[in-house]
């Protein structure tokens, strides 16, 4: 009968759970989903894609930096 009791228990709080859990927006804007109309199965290559891009342009930026001394000319820096 207990037994009986415990399932009924746990079914009951898991119905509870299941009407209150945040919806597939909400979980977009908190950031815990990610927002891709990509299939699943390529969401992954995406990301990485998308890593992989960001890091070409950082480099690209990063090599275009002026130098310390360009920047002291300018008076932009102190020497």
């Amino acid at each position: 009968m207990a037994d009986n009791t415990d399932k009924t228990r746990a079914s009951e709080e898991l119905e509870t759970f299941l009407k209150h859990r945040p919806d597939r927006e909400e979980l977009v804007e908190k950031n815990i989903l990610k927002d891709s109309h990509v299939a699943p199965a390529l969401q992954r290559k995406e990301e990485e894609l998308k890593r992989s891009q960001l890091e070409d342009l950082l480099n690209t930026k990063i090599t275009q930096r002026p130098t310390v001394e360009a920047l002291v000319e300018k008076h932009i820096l102190e020497a």
